[in-house]
């Protein structure tokens, strides 16, 4: 056991000092030790796996028997391992100090290469405007080149909140300083973060519109300005899965459908919070939809929010 916690104190060295990991040895079932790291006033305790890896069938075995919110040390880990455990959902520090750690509003990736280490550390720092200007740009990039004044109209946000937002983006690299090279950058932790910001700013603050069941979803013609979110839209995009729930973006009041019965499924209708002129991609309505059923907190719709992620946006592992 000493060699090992000598191999674990040789690890946490490589660690930032602002995080002030400690460790604590204890033998109970699966679990080798706690480890406890502090990000800001934010600490965080991990049961902890000391296991050496060398082949995918090792992390497979590891997932299966330990919970998502465990931490897996161990030795240095090939790139091919590294990506079997963003797969897995597994978090670990290995040999060189490479770390991953996703868990509620935390992402952490330091990818140490040699000598040197790239970290990236974000957490759910976004307001409600700037998860609206985010949205706006993402759903229409031509707007990366437009005024303030046209990205305030389209994200429906002042002029000042698009100066906020466009320095958010620049402050943590996620667009360049230079104008002329506006563009977002490390697009899948910026997705990442959006999606937690999203059910923590929007969600809370939206208000829907209960009316009676329609005969069927697709009965109600909608208007340009109308969209279809949720489990309908889920449907729309991957044409798997039966919506329980009719949730509608709409800035006017429904007009005359026709009615199902009393078993059919409600529909909710809620003011959509981007601009009426805002042009939704495919891409911008696919990672709404994923917002949505992630906030549902239905295991059923967050399986089908993987599918449309593995099919559209490929962020590398969704917020739980």
């Amino acid at each position: 056991m000493k060699s090992v916690e000598i191999t674990i104190d040789q690890i946490l060295k490589q660690l930032p000092e602002s995080w002030e990991p400690q460790y604590t040895a204890y033998s109970y079932d699966d679990i080798d030790g706690t480890l406890t790291l502090k990000f800001g006033d934010n600490t965080r305790y991990f049961p902890v796996k000391i296991k050496q890896v060398h082949r995918k069938e090792s992390l497979y075995t590891y997932s299966e028997q330990s919970a998502q919110t465990g931490m897996l040390i161990t030795n240095t880990l090939s790139q091919f391992l590294k990506g079997e455990c963003d797969k897995l959902g597994i978090n670990y520090i290995d040999g060189s100090g490479s770390v991953r750690i996703v868990q509620d509003n935390l992402y952490v990736l330091i990818e140490r290469l040699g000598n040197k280490a790239e970290v990236s550390t974000h957490s759910n720092t976004m307001s409600i405007g700037i998860v609206k200007c985010v949205f706006a740009l993402y759903s229409e990039p031509n707007l990366l080149y437009a005024t303030y004044q046209e990205i305030a109209l389209k994200a429906g946000v002042s002029l000042g909140m698009v100066n906020k937002a466009i320095q958010y983006l620049i402050n943590n690299r996620y667009m360049p300083q230079a104008k002329k090279s506006r563009r977002l950058l490390d697009v899948d932790q910026l997705l990442y973060e959006w999606l937690i910001s999203y059910r923590k700013t929007i969600i809370p603050k939206r208000v829907t519109i209960p009316y009676p069941p329609p005969s069927s979803w697709n009965e109600i013609t909608l208007k340009d300005s109308q969209l279809w979110g949720g489990e309908v839209a889920a449907l729309q995009l991957t044409e798997y899965l039966n919506p329980q729930e009719l949730l509608l973006y709409s800035s006017e009041a429904m007009q005359r459908y026709p009615l199902g019965t009393k078993d059919s499924p409600m529909l909710y209708v809620t003011k959509p919070f981007w601009g009426n002129e805002l042009e939704i991609s495919e891409k911008g309505h696919a990672l709404l939809t994923i917002g949505d059923l992630l906030a549902s907190h239905d295991g059923r719709n967050r399986e089908v929010a993987e599918l449309i992620n593995e099919r559209y946006l490929r962020i590398k592992v969704l917020p739980q």
